[in-house]
């Protein structure tokens, strides 16, 4: 029998039902009869047991007093039979019930006492009895624990001694005195070598049967892995015995009901199949191990391989449907590797059907083989123990109790079948044959095995530090100590010599006079001294020797010992210079200084530890007094200490004085050996340090009120102290009414009408402003205060009350009596006595009707006149009289006023019917009810609603209510467009009228959100919403509305325009205005092209207003919605500022007003302005947020809901495919949105035109129309260039502001402009300051313009025009402006029009006249074009070609290779340019995921002083730069992180001051900006203010100081970015497309050398950007598949394919119309595919085919270059016959023309004619063959050259191509032999140069695509020419030697490819 066998027989004794019930088999089948019976007289029995014998198993832990078996005895005549036990009951351990014969438990059983107890029990009865014996089997439990007999054993093993492992270097045996413990022992070993390794990885493991220790490893004894001892705990566990073979085949055999794979559960009422599947886990020496579980599921499915302890594979099968489920929490499975018994690879073997469950085969025609059979032929030992050990865990399961009535079935077996229950069943803990397995009684123990490790001599001795240090004094004696040096050895002391040591030195420093070793060292302490004297540290300042140490073994460890001396003081300082020279600006005001250093003066002194003292010499020079030094460091600061004045003249001349330094030598400063001496000499700069200095501080002057315009008040002249007195100055004026100005010369003069009678009018008070012009500017002020003397301008006024009520049909009354007043100066006459009178110009009714009695007694003798009726009056004649009653003052001046006599209604007339209809407009949507009016019925009373009911004829309507007592009509919510007819009654109670009949017509219409959207305010007046609509319907127009809309139509041209009213109100900010004002919102619908565009609609409406009002007879004014502007100040619409936008955003819940005209009623929503102040990014797709032909397409699916995007023509920029420059010819103007109406406005543009004169910007009334002489300014904007400079016009009720900054721009470059309006100040910059400085002026006049306000009032949101001007010019006269814009337009191009930071879009613009899309200049600029993926840039001077990101290489046409960076990873790159030292942008292509941490790129000075980085925080793009003394500025682009997986790109750019960062497009929020230069003066709160110092110079380390990611053992620069074990584990992220100042820089490992930049060192760089799949453990739902989208796995249909139902389906996207200028759509599945009309290419045919017309030159020059190309070709031949000729005896084989010829090609030229020879090209230059180019469709056939280029350009750096004029790209290659195919040098070589034998390829291209290894043929070639005399001349051709650092951590070096 095997071992397997062997263990399986043994466990069954002792671990299912122990010996006992073996020996009841034996008994009961060996003992014979045993029952003892009396007989009766005639022969039989009088009393016989049921049983001759009994047997039962009980266990030794059973219960007291539970039952252990029932005999039972029969008597043969009836009578009862009594029982009794006779013998065998040792100790009491068992009695019987006398009567039933149950024999209980009375003590407790013990196995290992006694296993078997034999009773023997009498019955009798009758008068007979019988005996029979009864046989107790005690079954053993685990009721004891083992234990070790031989605990804490130790074991001695040699160190490192890897021989014949694994090896058993111990037995830990255990026992156990229960007898079912002896073989169901289980061991397991932690500890060290066990814990926290990986079961491969451990030193030891345990045989878990036996107990043996197995060393698997060899063990180290030295630190820091390795110990000289090693504890291991072994833990052994009883409780674990297991089944014998026989007894599983007897359980499987038995059990038919099990035979097959299935379980029959009734938990649930119904039956389940469910197939069960053993998991295994092996034994890993953890706690955890020996735990199992059960996986049940509905089938198998496919495998994987699971590497286990012991290097065993196992295949586990796997349900991506079901997971592991285990059936209580401690069987839980704990990190442990899954192993399972492969039913599959059961199946293959055996051809059958594997039932795990019953463990059998079935085959057809062979029986049944046992499943378990084939487990121990296939598995171990152990695995069979966890086999079996599965059903005993398993105790409340199905498993469990088929397994217990197999126990049941056994033990009925070895008892011959006759095991008796006791009545009722068995209770608990009888022969409970599964106890003990795998249940509560498990016991553990634990002992210590202690291993000892012999030591070896394996180590060397180790220095702690590699290198160390010593000191010692120069010019000291010999024999000094230096240093001591102590190796350490990882062996043992102990162990012999191992660890003993001596010290020597191997390199010793030599002393250059003699030749002698200068240190020498103890061999035994380590301490190094010196051999010679007399060390000189300014000669040698430090030595390097190299010590040894030596073990007893003989191994050896090296360390360098730095020997550095240490100075004594025995040299004399010396100052650098002897004259120095520093111009310092004057102390600020009166001082005193602030002791800042003015000067720092240094000196040399070879010493080092000399403490230097400075001092100025008294009385040396001229000012010496005023300057002091101090010692800093060894640098002296010279500091002024008194103030320094520039404008006296004795500090103007400057100071000349001396200084002295001491190195405090002996002697101190009288030490002359040790005492040097200078002169200084200071020069003072004038600051801006004096306000200007008015003349007088204040005056006072009187004036009439009635001074006119332009009278000249005062004179205020200034002067400024500073720049010699010939600073000019500016003036301002605040205060005095706003009605007085100051001009260049400060004369103060009024520029509008004075009016005493206002508030605060009698005395004003003028602040006169001087503002210098210095920086900062300086202001001082005068006060002019102004008293006005009276005229009597002001008539008198009518004193309330004017407004009297009389009855109707009354008798004649008095109505009340009349008083005036005058706010004139009544003691001059102008005011009282009053007259009143009625004016003739009365109506006959009035003057019939009212009588006026004058008084001049009345009001206190002021004069009064009493008001009175003099007849009776109606009413319904009269509603109202207006009595016109003038008054006159004591001096003749008169005024008319109306006084309002009501007559009250009374109801004196009868009811008629009466119809009304009421237009109800309400939004698409909307949700609110609506009123509708009053019902109306014929009555000419109208104060007699109280004496009315209203009601409903018949039924009510359920979509209207009406109001019974008010009559007020209300539509629902729910009302739909239609016709409503509603019937209803009025009944009048004093009439007694009843259902007097009053039906009311509802039409309803809604309009739409698109008609809102569009909608535009016109506002009329005097006109009342009652007067306007009254008389007009929507069909027949007429009324006064009617001819508003036909005016509005003529002026837009005709019928083609259809006008719609949307809204008619009254104006709510104008009602306290006599004059009435009513709004109307329209809106003019254009045929087949929709809604004309608001702001076309304004404009159109602003410039014809003058037709406007002869058509309609009324004024068309609106409110001048200016900044801090009173509301009753308005002009008329060609006057005033245009509304922005009525309903840009139309709301679906705007109230709803009536206009109620009695017998018609409009019901219209009520609309607002809509005024934006802030950027809105468009989150959504819609077919108006692509604009200029883009179209709104889905990009894949996300979450299963489509993603879609904007898919945009070529030339357009961003998500919504907006055009950022337009053309102007000098004769064009186009219209864009008006400006914000809030402060601070930033406005910026990019600006290109030689033209010195032109319009740029304008902002302001759009007709010049007279004004009024006492209305302010009209507000205006104006960006104009005069004389090529910039400048800035802004007009207004706050004054006026002139800037211009004195920069030419219209020299044909791109100047950027930048303009801010604040509440503080107005500021322009151009170039954002970032040119120009060339000095250290602090002044930035050169490039920014400030002026201040003191309020920001005259801002108004006109519509802005671009380029010039759509009407006639405005002149200053109409408009009250001190100059008027240019009216010359703009030729040239404006680009990147911001406002607030939000593009403009420039193609589509809402109006415009001519005008081009794009740049045409430029684009012409740039001769052959730059391709479909680039632009045209560099201005008209320096154009060049600019490839959109990601895109490089001619014509833009060749994709960028990104790389991969983790946390560690960094390149630094060595620029071949040199940055600009105050402009500088980068730009790069980043793809990362989640919010990280990561610096992306830096640019740096020497030794990090200052830098300039780009980086991500939190994962938002930030950029910064800082320095030391430098002020630290940062800007981020918060609103987009770029952690989603996508491809973004980054650019930073610094202009100077000010910082830019954007993201992606850089539209609205995806771009920042601080621009600390257009703060304007006084915002230092929110800005910082103006910049004070020139920008600081970054001068970039051309050699090392650029780097992208970043090095761990540098710190770069000052930027610090938090690191987390978060960011170190998940911050990989992929860059591309690296360019610094738009030249592409190189990315190793794929490419580390370009045109522009070459890598010098980098680590941890991968090729490419990949992510792991993430749908490795991820499962989705069908019809869902995982897509892994770099690091996010999603559960969608695919791209192309969307979730219908319960299945996925293709998505038709040629409904979204993808393709672009006519192309076709053909739905694919997935995806679509474009057909291009021949015009047009690309994916979605968005590309315009480039078509260049030929040069009239190329003929000439194509026969030009053939001629010399074949002369080139001679000459070539015969140079490279003799060349070869004298290679051919040298080079061997390999040199053999021959050859050389059939590596480069055959003579006809076949390389052109397949693709064989181009690979075999690509092999040998080891590099990928390139695919045949494809478009659209359209085969591209290309030669060599170009192939070439495709694939190793494919790895070129993007940036900036340089284009050429009249330069041509190089045309496909000739024939091989044709030398012409080496003649292209750069960019556009002629014929006749040889520099370039590269294939064709340009020198450029090959640089940058680092080609390893050139054909060998071409090799050839190259050589020759190098040889050649012109290859001198050429650099093309000189060998470039590499430059590439070693990376150290990796071991590579990086070579240079060129």
């Amino acid at each position: 029998m095997d071992g397997l066998a062997l263990f399986l027989y043994r466990s069954v004794l002792g671990a299912l039902i122990g010996t006992s019930l073996l020996m009841c088999l034996v008994a009961q089948r060996g003992g014979g009869a045993s029952a003892t019976r009396l007989v009766s007289e005639s022969g039989g029995p009088l009393v016989e047991f049921s049983e001759p014998r009994y047997c039962t198993v009980l266990s030794e832990d059973s219960q007291l007093a539970s039952t252990v078996i029932a005999v039972s005895a029969t008597h043969s005549k009836g009578a009862a039979v009594r029982y009794s036990i006779t013998g065998g009951n040792r100790d009491g351990l068992f009695t019987i019930d006398q009567h039933t014969g149950i024999i209980t438990l009375a003590a407790a059983l013990d196995h290992e006492t006694h296993t078997t107890h034999e009773l023997v029990v009498w019955g009798e009865g009758g008068g007979g009895g019988a005996t029979t014996l009864v046989q107790v089997r005690v079954a053993d439990v685990n009721d004891n624990p083992p234990y070790f007999p031989h605990p804490r054993p130790e074991v001695t093993v040699v160190e490192e001694d890897h021989h014949h492992l694994p090896a058993t270097i111990a037995k830990v045996v255990a026992e156990d005195h229960d007898f079912t413990d002896h073989h169901g022992l289980l061991y397991t070993v932690r500890g060290d070598g066990v814990d926290g390794y990986a079961p491969d990885d451990a030193f030891f493991t345990i045989n878990s049967l036996t107990g043996e220790l197995v060393q698997l490893r060899a063990l180290d004894r030295d630190s820091p892995l390795g110990k000289a001892v090693w504890k291991v705990r072994v833990q052994v566990r009883d409780g674990q015995a297991l089944w014998s073979r026989q007894a599983m085949q007897r359980y499987l055999a038995n059990k038919a009901k099990i035979t097959n794979a299935t379980t029959t559960h009734h938990n649930t009422g119904r039956q389940r199949r469910i197939a069960h599947e053993f998991v295994f886990s092996a034994n890993s020496g953890r706690k955890s191990d020996g735990v199992y579980g059960i996986r049940k599921r509905y089938g198998w499915t496919k495998r994987k391989q699971v590497s286990l302890t012991g290097n065993k594979t196992y295949t586990e099968s796997e349900n991506q449907h079901n997971k592991l489920a285990t059936k209580s929490p401690d069987r839980a499975l704990r990190g442990q590797a899954i192993e399972s018994v492969d039913k599959e690879a059961f199946q293959l073997e055996y051809g059958a059907e594997a039932n795990p469950r019953n463990g059998k085969v079935r085959r057809s025609g062979e029986g049944e083989r046992s499943f378990r059979e084939w487990v121990e032929e296939n598995q171990n030992e152990e695995e069979a123990r966890n086999f079996v050990r599965w059903a005993s865990e398993d105790q409340d399961g199905e498993e469990a109790r088929i397994f217990r009535e197999w126990v049941e079935d056994e033990q009925r077996d070895m008892c011959g079948g006759n095991v008796t229950e006791p009545e009722g069943g068995r209770q608990a803990g009888a022969g409970r044959g599964l106890h003990g397995l795998g249940g509560s009684l498990v016991h553990v123990a634990e002992t210590e095995v202690t291993i000892r490790v012999k030591d070896i001599n394996d180590n060397p001795p180790v220095f702690p530090n590699t290198t160390m240090f010593g000191l010692v004094q120069e010019n000291g004696p010999i024999d000094l100590s230096v240093a001591q040096v102590a190796a350490w050895d990882a062996d043992d002391d102990s162990e012999g010599s191992n660890a003993r040591m001596s010290y020597g030195i191997h390199k010793n420093a030599m002393y250059e006079r003699t030749g002698e070793p200068i240190f020498s060292i103890d061999p035994k302490t380590g301490l190094v001294r010196t051999s010679v004297c007399c060390l000189d540290r300014e000669i040698t300042t430090q030595y390097q020797i190299q010590v040894v140490a030596t073990d007893g073994g003989g191994l050896q460890g090296t360390g360098v010992v730095v020997v550095r001396l240490a100075d004594v003081n025995d040299n004399a300082p010396q100052l650098e210079q002897k004259l120095w020279e520093v111009e310092v600006d004057e102390t600020w005001g009166v001082g005193p200084p602030d002791n800042s250093t003015i000067l720092e003066i240094s000196v040399l002194d070879p010493d080092t530890s000399n403490y230097f003292q400075y001092r100025v010499v008294h009385a040396s020079g001229w000012g010496w007094q005023h300057f002091g030094v101090r010692s800093v460091g060894a640098v002296g600061h010279i500091y002024a200490h008194q103030t320094l004045d520039y404008e006296d003249e004795a500090h103007r001349r400057g100071f000349r004085f001396m200084v002295q330094v001491t190195d405090k030598g002996h002697g101190g400063w009288e030490d002359a050996r040790h005492l040097d001496s200078a002169w200084v000499v200071v020069r003072l700069r004038d600051v801006n340090d004096n306000p200007p200095q008015f003349t007088r501080q204040n005056a006072h002057i009187t004036v009439r009120e009635d001074a006119k315009p332009g009278t000249l008040l005062a004179s205020f002249p200034a002067q400024d102290p500073d720049g010699g007195g010939h600073q000019e100055v500016d003036y301002r004026v605040e205060g005095g009414w706003g009605a007085v100005s100051v001009d260049s010369a400060g004369g103060v003069s009024l520029h509008s009408a004075l009016d005493r009678e206002a508030p605060d009018g009698t005395v004003g008070v003028a602040r006169i402003l001087g503002v210098d012009r210095g920086h900062p500017p300086l202001t001082a002020t005068a006060t002019l205060t102004i008293t006005l003397t009276d005229v009597n301008d002001t008539p008198p006024l009518l004193l309330p009350p004017t407004l009297f009520h009389v009855t109707e049909d009354a008798a004649p009354t008095h109505l009340g009596v009349l008083t005036a007043t005058d706010e004139d100066v009544w003691a001059l006459g102008h005011g009282p006595p009053f007259t009143f009178t009625l004016a003739p110009t009365n109506p006959q009714h009035i003057m019939d009707n009212i009588a006026l009695d004058f008084n001049s007694h009345l009001d206190s003798g002021r004069g009064g006149a009493e008001l009175r009726t003099v007849a009776t009056l109606d009413r319904e004649q009269y509603p109202q009289l207006l009595v016109a009653v003038i008054v006159a003052d004591a001096g003749g001046l008169t005024a008319t006023h109306t006084v309002t006599v009501v007559v009250d209604d009374i109801n004196d007339n009868p009811m008629q019917p009466g119809t009304k209809i009421v237009y109800l407009w309400k939004p698409q949507g909307g949700a609110a009810e609506a009123p509708l009016g009053r019902v109306f019925v014929e009555d000419p009373d109208d104060w007699d609603l109280n004496d009315k009911m209203f009601s409903w004829v018949g039924s009510p309507h359920p979509l209207f209510s009406l109001n019974t007592h008010t009559g007020n009509l209300v539509a629902s919510s729910q009302v739909r467009e239609g016709r409503y007819e509603l019937r209803l009654a009025v009944s009048d109670r004093l009439w007694g009228q009843k259902d007097v009949g009053a039906n009311v017509t509802v039409m309803v219409r809604v309009l739409s959100p698109d008609a809102l959207a569009h909608a535009v305010p016109l506002t009329l007046t005097p006109t009342t919403p009652e007067a306007l609509t009254r008389g007009w319907t929507p069909q027949d127009g007429r009324g006064g509305l009617g001819r508003v809309v036909e005016g509005v139509r003529r002026v837009l041209g005709g019928a083609a325009h259809t006008v719609e009213v949307l809204s008619v109100e009254g104006h709510p900010a104008l009602l306290s205005v006599a004059a009435p004002v009513t709004a109307m919102w329209l809106s003019v619908k254009v045929s087949d092209t929709g809604y004309m565009d608001p702001i076309k609609l304004r404009g159109l409406l602003a410039l014809h207003a003058k037709p406007l009002e002869a058509a309609t007879n009324l004024t068309v004014v609106m409110e001048a919605t200016t900044v801090g502007l009173n509301p009753d100040n308005r002009q008329k619409i060609h006057d005033g500022p245009l509304d922005p936008p009525a309903a840009s955003s139309p709301s679906t819940s705007l109230p709803l007003q009536v206009v109620d005209m009695n017998s018609t009623a409009l019901v219209t929503p009520r609309l607002t302005r809509a005024q934006d102040c802030s950027y809105r990014d468009h989150q959504t797709c819609t077919s108006t947020s692509c604009r200029n032909g883009g179209r709104c397409l889905p990009r894949g699916s996300l979450m299963n809901h489509l993603v879609v995007r904007c898919v945009c023509p070529g030339g357009s920029w961003g998500s919504q495919c907006k055009i950022l420059s337009r053309t102007f010819s000098g004769k064009d103007w186009a219209w864009v949105r008006p400006l914000p109406p809030c402060l601070p406005l930033t406005i910026s543009l990019r600006l290109l035109t030689r033209r010195p004169h032109a319009l740029v910007l304008y902002s302001g009334p759009l007709a010049p129309m007279p004004r009024h002489p006492n209305h302010p300014p009209t507000p205006m904007l104006a960006l104009q260039l005069w004389s090529g400079r910039p400048q800035l016009l802004v007009e207004g009720v706050a004054g006026v502001i002139n800037l211009e900054v004195p920069t030419a721009v219209g020299d044909g470059d791109w100047h950027d402009l930048h303009l801010r309006l604040s509440t503080e100040g107005v500021a322009m910059v151009v170039d954002l300051c970032g040119r120009g400085h060339h000095n250290a002026s602090l002044d930035d006049g050169h490039c920014a313009a400030r002026a201040s306000w003191s309020s920001p009032k005259g801002l108004a949101p006109w519509l802005l025009q671009v380029g010039g001007l759509a009407h006639t010019p405005p002149t200053s006269a109409d408009h009250g402006w001190r100059e008027a814009p240019t009216p010359r337009p703009l030729a040239g191009c404006v680009s990147h029009l911001r406002i607030n930071g939000q593009l403009v879009d420039l193609g589509e613009p809402a109006y415009s006249r001519g005008g081009l899309r794009g740049c045409q200049p430029q684009e012409k600029a740039c001769e052959g074009g730059c391709g479909h993926r680039g632009q045209c840039v560099g201005g008209l001077n320096q154009p060049q070609c600019e490839c959109d990101p990601g895109w490089t290489g001619p014509g833009c046409a060749t994709p960028t290779l990104p790389a991969t960076f983790n946390y560690s990873s960094y390149l630094k790159l060595a620029l071949t340019f040199t940055p600009a030292p105050q402009v500088v942008t980068v730009q790069l292509r980043l793809r990362t995921r989640g919010a990280k941490n990561i610096i992306l790129l830096s640019l740096a000075t020497h030794q990090n002083d200052a830098s300039f980085t780009l980086y991500l925080q939190e994962g938002v793009a930030c950029v910064r730069v800082s320095g030391t003394g430098w002020t630290e500025v940062t800007a981020c682009v918060e609103s987009q992180p770029l952690g989603d997986g996508e491809w973004h790109t980054v650019k930073a750019e610094r202009h100077g001051h000010s910082l830019v960062v954007a993201v992606d497009d850089g539209d609205g929020w995806h771009r920042n900006e601080s621009l600390a230069v257009l703060a304007a003066p006084g915002e230092e709160a929110h800005l910082g203010g103006p910049p004070r110092h020139p920008p600081l110079a970054l001068h970039v380390d051309t050699d090392d100081g650029v780097m992208l990611g970043k090095e761990r053992s540098e710190l770069l620069g000052t930027v610090f970015v938090n690191k987390t074990d978060e960011d170190e584990d998940s911050s990989i992220f992929c860059v591309d497309d690296v360019r610094v100042c738009g030249h592409g820089m190189p990315l190793s490992p794929i490419m580390n050398s370009s045109r522009w930049g070459q890598v010098t060192n980098w680590h941890g760089l991968e090729s490419g950007c990949s992510s792991p799949d993430a749908c490795v453990n991820t499962t989705c739902h069908p019809p869902l598949t995982c897509i892994s989208t770099w690091g996010i796995a999603t559960c969608s249909c695919g791209p192309g394919r969307h979730v219908v139902g319960h299945s996925c389906r293709d998505v038709d996207e040629c409904l979204w119309q993808p393709c672009l200028h006519g192309g076709t759509c053909n739905n694919l599945q997935p995806g679509y595919q474009c057909v291009c009309s021949p015009t047009h290419t690309g994916d979605h045919c968005q590309w315009t085919h480039i078509t260049t017309a030929p040069h009239p030159l190329t003929a000439s020059l194509a026969i030009a270059t053939i001629t010399l190309s074949v002369l080139l070709l001679v000459v070539a031949g015969v140079v490279i016959s003799l060349r070869l000729r004298q290679q051919r005896f040298t080079r061997g084989h390999r040199n053999d023309p021959t050859e050389m010829r059939e590596e480069v090609g055959q003579e006809d030229g076949s390389i052109l004619q397949g693709d064989e020879h181009h690979h075999a090209l690509l092999g040998r230059l080891k590099l990928p063959p390139a695919n045949n180019s494809q478009e659209q469709g359209k085969n591209v056939q290309i030669g060599l050259s170009e192939k070439v280029t495709q694939v190793t350009c494919i790895m070129e750096a993007a940036g900036v191509t340089d284009v050429k004029r009249n330069t041509m790209w190089p045309d496909p290659l000739p024939a091989k032999d044709d030398l012409r195919a080496y003649a292209y040098e750069g960019d556009g070589s002629s014929a006749d140069s040889l520099s370039s034998a590269q294939s064709g390829v340009k020198e450029e291209f090959l640089d940058r695509c680092s080609v390893n290894q050139v054909t060998p043929g071409f090799q050839e070639v190259i050589d020759i020419l190098q040889n050649l005399p012109e290859a001198a001349r050429s650099p093309a051709l000189k060998p470039k030697p590499p430059n590439i650092k070693q990376d150290s951590s990796k071991g590579k070096t990086l070579e240079g490819k060129s």
